[in-house]
């Protein structure tokens, strides 16, 4: 199925995403689940980044992001109002402007101690730190 120019949908309640040189991007979800892992690959293309607001106004309340991702685009997740939890792999080394903007329970849960928590930090979020 295909919703716009470059967008595809696997499942109508699994992930829009784009393809760009071997790599899938993340565009949105359209399921009803409150608790979702993001796939780490999409027809055997790996999925190396979250777009802009792909999960922005969701209902979600708890995401698994791979460590295949590495990068979170502007506004991933802003206004998620029940967002509870974020699982964001040490792999991620850019995480776009906004991309937890208005998410007012949010905790972000990664393994890494450079990119994610300076960014965290930096931006008032709150975070843990999960061992190994």
């Amino acid at each position: 199925m295909i919703i716009g120019p470059g967008t595809f949908i696997e499942n109508p309640d699994d992930f829009a995403y784009t393809f760009d040189d071997g790599k899938a991007t993340i565009t949105g979800y359209l399921g009803n689940d409150a608790k979702v892992t993001v796939p780490s690959a999409l027809g055997g293309v790996p999925i190396t980044a979250i777009g802009n607001g792909a999960f922005a106004g969701s209902g979600l309340h708890m995401i698994g992001i791979p460590d295949s991702v590495t990068a979170i685009g502007e506004d991933a997740f802003s206004q998620c109002q029940n967002l509870l939890s974020v699982d964001v792999p040490h792999t991620v080394q850019f995480i776009g402007e906004g991309a937890f903007d208005d998410c007012p329970l949010l905790t972000v849960w990664t393994t890494d101690i450079g990119y994610v928590v300076n960014y965290m930090s930096s931006n008032g979020i709150s975070y843990r730190i999960r061992n190994g």
